[in-house]
């Protein structure tokens, strides 16, 4: 009895020990452990939970020291700085990747600069597409777009795009405009919100207001017709991806809706009764426009 009961002391203080050791290995390796951010950004919450407030997002490339983990929530103290102390945060082990522990500091910092550098604020493109008329009298034409754009706060954008596009008139609607070509540039201020969901590749909706210029040329001027379009305000929505293939160059797929209305007015001089005269009260322009492109971040 005295012999079984000095074997189960002897194991029970084993299995503590093996307990005891695994624990100091394994806090030893997350304790030593850097990792280095793999995704274009990446959030740092402040509790190991999606529902945790970010308080910092990372840029790719940068590299973290791991205090802890918490399920698959690295426990890190950031690269910045808070009245003198470091800032701990969580991030998910998805976004991450483990770098040697023997990585030289110096080269963190060179990296840290390096993306503080190019912070990517500033942006710029060029898209080429197709327009389509909502209307059954307008025909489809060619659609090109340029903008300028600055990042706001996190993952919203401010642009500002000059587009143009635009629609025959075939003139066989009663009260419209004749046949003829309308051109139509729209000068545009959007706001537009990304969902990142690959390292690389991202979504974007956007929406805003527009000053639509306007003019038309009738194709038949017999009896001095003469036919105007008035230039007007107009809304829009719109869709896309962009996908990051080459540094900061992109490659941009976009839809949008214009919601356009405006007036006009129609003269003319009637070998009979002389001169008329008349407006277009609600000439509506809503198109759809599909466009693909080209952008750089800087």
């Amino acid at each position: 009895m005295r012999m079984t009961h000095v074997v189960l002391k002897k194991r029970v203080c084993l299995l503590l020990a093996l307990v005891l050791f695994l624990s100091v290995v394994g806090f030893s390796q997350i304790e030593g452990l850097k990792i280095r951010v793999k995704v274009r950004r990446a959030n740092v919450r402040e509790q190991p939970s999606l529902e945790g407030e970010i308080i910092a997002v990372v840029r790719r490339g940068v590299i973290l020291e791991v205090d802890g983990k918490e399920g698959e929530w690295y426990l890190v103290h950031l690269p910045l700085k808070l009245e003198g102390y470091a800032l701990p945060g969580y991030i998910h082990e998805s976004v991450v990747e483990a770098v040697s522990a023997e990585l030289p500091r110096f080269k963190i910092k060179m990296q840290e600069k390096k993306l503080e550098e190019r912070p990517r604020k500033f942006g710029a493109g060029l898209i080429i597409g197709t327009s389509f008329p909502a209307g059954d009298y307008y025909n489809s034409a060619a659609y090109f777009k340029a903008h300028l754009s600055f990042k706001t706060v996190e993952e919203f954008t401010l642009e500002l795009s000059v587009q143009g596009y635009d629609m025959g008139v075939d003139g066989n609607f009663p009260d419209g405009l004749s046949g003829g070509d309308l051109r139509i540039i729209p000068i545009q201020l959007s706001l537009r919100k990304s969902f990142p969901f690959q390292s690389n590749t991202f979504a974007y909706f956007s929406g805003g207001i527009g000053y639509y210029l306007n003019s038309f040329t009738l194709g038949d001027t017999r009896f001095n017709r003469e036919e105007t379009v008035e230039n007007t305000l107009g809304y829009h929505l719109g869709a896309g991806i962009e996908y990051f293939f080459k540094g900061n160059l992109t490659l941009i797929l976009e839809v949008k809706y214009f919601f356009v209305s405006t007036s006009g007015s129609w003269s003319y001089i009637d070998p009979v009764t002389g001169f008329e005269s008349g407006q277009y009260n609600d000439i509506k322009l809503d198109s759809a426009v599909f466009g693909i492109g080209i952008g750089f971040h800087f």
